[in-house]
């Protein structure tokens, strides 16, 4: 797993990459979908898993899934790498806003955006 930091919102996010593409994530024919996570019980990695599967089985232009997951416990997050063909990018740093979980996807969304996107 690759280890880098983000700086959003004047605050440092350290953050561990896994399954990074070997594909150009440039190229502009390879959508990007971003679906920022915060696990807080095993139901919710099921309605991910099916989110990705259903992504997988019906979208049939050239996509790259990309999976934020925000500092979530490591007993739940670790199963997300079971997922196939999905990059995950691991928000490690404690929320600085606690309890605002729209925060926690913004960010989730930002962090995204600099990987796809390092413009």
């Amino acid at each position: 797993m690759d280890t880098k930091s983000a700086i959003i919102d004047s605050n440092t996010f350290k953050i561990a990459l896994y399954d990074v593409p070997d594909v150009d994530v440039q190229d502009p024919n390879v959508v990007p979908i971003v679906i920022p996570v915060k696990l807080l019980d095993p139901e919710a990695l099921d309605l991910i898993s099916l989110c990705v599967r259903s992504i997988q089985k019906f979208t049939k232009y050239p996509y790259r899934i990309w999976l934020v997951d925000n500092n979530s416990d490591p007993e739940l997050s670790n199963q997300l790498k079971e997922l196939n063909n999905v990059t995950i990018i691991f928000n490690k740093t404690v929320n600085p806003k606690k309890g605002n979980h729209s925060y926690e996807n913004a960010v989730g969304l930002e962090i995204a955006r600099k990987f796809i996107n390092p413009e």
